[in-house]
């Protein structure tokens, strides 16, 4: 019973006409994103605004294997050195510039 249902939808399937790359509408592409050359590399634009913002960070992870090579001796009576231990540690910064008719106004965070 089951192979003649797979069979009907295989068949279904074949029969419907699929819609063509022709028969799709053309859309122009639209350019979200643009970089702002003015304050270096990595800033790009918010886009509406005259506000240049730049993202970057980094991410430091750490895995540790105690005791790993001990010929399979995991359960010994020092427990505490015979396991794996994780570690993970970053950070985010935002730096914002604008210019101004006063000058440059520029925001610095920095998330831990």
């Amino acid at each position: 019973m089951k192979f003649k249902m797979f069979a009907a939808a295989v068949a279904a399937t074949a029969v419907a006409a699929p819609a063509l790359a022709a028969d799709l509408p053309s859309v122009e592409p639209v350019d979200y994103v643009q970089t702002c050359d003015a304050f270096g590399a990595g800033f790009f634009v918010l886009p509406g605004k005259d506000t240049c913002l730049r993202v970057s960070g980094r991410v430091r992870t750490e895995l540790r294997m105690n005791n790993f090579a001990d010929n399979g001796h995991w359960g010994g009576t020092n427990k505490s050195k015979d396991d794996m231990s994780f570690f993970a540690r970053g950070y985010v910064r935002l730096d914002a510039r604008t210019q101004t008719e006063m000058g440059l106004v520029r925001s610095y965070t920095s998330l831990s």
